[in-house]
């Protein structure tokens, strides 16, 4: 497949108010990465917000708070319907979601499938999300031995920064997919991605600083 290089994206991480949300595109984001849940027959926005440093202790009280609902889950389809501005989306499931459903709750935010990246653990419904006409990223929390295997399932793979190098990068160039990196806070390996990348977006807490840092890369 030819492989044309695409701008690097910037999107901000866990915007899952309406606030985090208006604040990342103040700062310049490129879109938003958003938590969502299902529920019965709701597709919900995960409510809690952890912050940028996050620790391990921080993320248990974290989910045992969120478990309670302490405050109400917002709406998928709310939640879209009062976003400032049509921004590119990567919608991150926490739990398999229906696909007919999660199309639904989409659209009757007033989004088009064609403007919403999913991000999933769950192979199998990786397809299914695929024929409603949703970009899917395959996540991994590990250094696959090769994208090979995920070729067919998938647009491309969302996976944790710590376990990419250039060789996986390249990879991907080659299979065409599209990557998302999480969570780049720190801009020192930035450059490197430029230079090795095939459509990339980058998941940050910071995302005002990580495109000054990207103007600065020399492709």
């Amino acid at each position: 497949m030819p492989w044309k290089k695409e701008p690097i994206l910037v999107y901000g991480h866990k915007a899952n108010t309406l606030r985090w949300a208006k604040k990342y595109l103040k700062e310049g984001a490129d879109g938003l990465e958003v938590d969502i849940y299902q529920r019965g027959q709701s597709i919900l926005v995960e409510h809690t917000r952890l912050g940028s440093k996050r620790r391990l202790l921080r993320e248990r009280i974290g989910s045992v708070i969120a478990s309670f609902h302490v405050k109400p889950a917002l709406p998928l389809r709310e939640y879209l319907s009062h976003l400032p501005l049509h921004v590119p989306l990567m919608l991150d499931l926490k739990n398999p979601v229906n696909p007919t459903l999660l199309k639904e709750e989409v659209e009757a935010g007033g989004y088009s499938v064609l403007e919403v990246v999913v991000s999933s653990r769950w192979h199998s419904i990786a397809q299914d999300l695929k024929a409603r006409g949703f970009e899917v990223l395959l996540s991994i929390d590990h250094r696959p031995m090769s994208l090979k295997s995920y070729e067919g399932l998938a647009d491309g793979v969302s996976i944790n920064v710590f376990y990419v190098d250039s060789k996986l990068l390249e990879e991907a160039r080659d299979l065409g997919f599209r990557v998302a990196l999480w969570i780049i806070n720190d801009v020192e390996d930035l450059c490197s991605f430029t230079r090795v990348s095939n459509d990339v977006i980058i998941v940050t807490d910071y995302p005002k600083v990580v495109k000054r840092e990207l103007g600065k890369c020399v492709v």
